[in-house]
């Protein structure tokens, strides 16, 4: 990987890079159920950057850190909701996308 670009949103993730372009849907959650975002990109972020570091492709990175994300969003701060990789996998099991 050269170099890629990233642009995240409440409703999702745009990646643009050498080998094209990907879109990861944000994760339904109900609007009540936000408390905040602050933290949000930068768990995206470094959610991504680790599961690149562990050779997951890019598609199942940005799934896994977009879980994570919005876990930070349910929570106040930007410590509070930040998931361990086995919580990120346990609620991959049952995450809900929003349509692309």
């Amino acid at each position: 990987m050269k170099a890629w670009a990233f642009v995240h949103s409440p409703h999702g993730v745009a990646a643009a890079g050498p080998a094209g372009e990907l879109w990861q849907p944000s994760v339904r959650v109900p609007p009540g159920d936000i408390k905040g975002a602050a933290g949000a990109g930068d768990a995206l972020a470094a959610s991504t950057i680790a599961f690149l570091s562990f050779g997951m492709p890019l598609s199942e990175a940005l799934l896994r850190a977009t879980i994570n994300a919005t876990s930070v969003t349910r929570h106040v701060g930007a410590h509070a909701g930040l998931l361990t990789r086995d919580e990120i996998e346990q609620d991959r099991k049952s995450t809900r996308l929003n349509s692309s």
